[in-house]
């Protein structure tokens, strides 16, 4: 049987997330580590208006989480940006994806995950622009 284990940072939003929604931000499961859809908001859950502030904190409790499991943004093989596009628009706004283009580049300059970008109409809670998932190993 494969082992599994439950990843929740001290000092950020999984734990709240956890208590309160009854979920795991995080699960290591063998050699793989998945992710939920990390957040904009920071650990007294408020959420900026900003589309660039949202992704740098869900990109912070990406790093809080591979740090948790004892890796690195080299070990990131996959990520899901989720962006809410605005009514009436058929394309994800050119700021949101440029934030995440802009941070994986940061993160990873010598790395290469494979990356989808996905259009939504609306996130989990009012305010919400972004959402992003990762898988990474170890």
């Amino acid at each position: 049987m494969t082992s599994t284990e439950i990843l929740t940072p001290e000092h950020s939003t999984t734990r709240t997330f956890r208590e309160h929604y009854r979920y795991a931000m995080a699960r290591r499961i063998g050699q793989m580590i998945v992710l939920s859809g990390q957040t904009g908001h920071n650990p007294d859950m408020t959420i900026s208006s900003d589309v660039r502030e949202q992704a740098n904190v869900a990109f912070d409790n990406i790093g809080d989480v591979l740090a948790a499991a004892e890796v690195t943004w080299d070990n990131v093989d996959v990520i899901r940006s989720y962006h809410v596009v605005p009514a009436g628009a058929d394309t994800i706004p050119e700021d949101s994806f440029n934030v995440v283009h802009d941070l994986l580049a940061a993160r990873m300059p010598n790395h290469l995950p494979v990356w989808s970008a996905i259009g939504v109409a609306g996130l989990g809670a009012t305010g919400m622009l972004i959402e992003i998932e990762a898988v990474a190993h170890s």
